[in-house]
C-alpha cells in the first residue's frame, strides 16, 4: 500500500485504520510518523500490509482520526477451497 501526504507542516503520528463499508472500525493496520517540512513538502509513504480477516466486503483506509486516505475501495474476499 502507498499514500502521499501534502499542504502539512512539522511532525505527525500516524495510524491507518480499515473502515467496514457499514462503517464499522475493524483494526488499526499501520502506525508510524511523518515530517513534512513546509506545506510544498509531499512526504510518501509505503506500508507493507500482511492481514488474514475473516469479514468479507468493501473497506476503506482511513487515517484514524476518521480521514479518508484512500480513493478506491480495498475488497475483501472470501479466498476460494482448494479442491481435494
Amino acid at each position: 500500500m502507498h499514500f502521499s501526504l501534502t499542504e502539512g507542516q512539522g511532525d505527525y503520528d500516524l495510524e491507518l485504520v480499515l473502515e467496514h463499508q457499514h462503517g464499522e472500525r475493524i483494526l488499526g493496520i499501520w502506525k508510524g510518523k511523518a515530517s513534512l517540512r513546509t506545506p510544498m513538502v509531499v512526504h510518501e509513504q509505503p506500508i507493507f500490509v500482511n492481514l488474514r480477516m475473516g469479514l468479507i466486503g468493501q473497506c476503506w483506509v482511513k487515517l484514524a482520526n476518521g480521514e479518508l486516505i484512500a480513493q478506491r475501495w480495498l475488497s475483501i474476499l472470501r479466498r476460494a477451497e482448494k479442491p481435494s
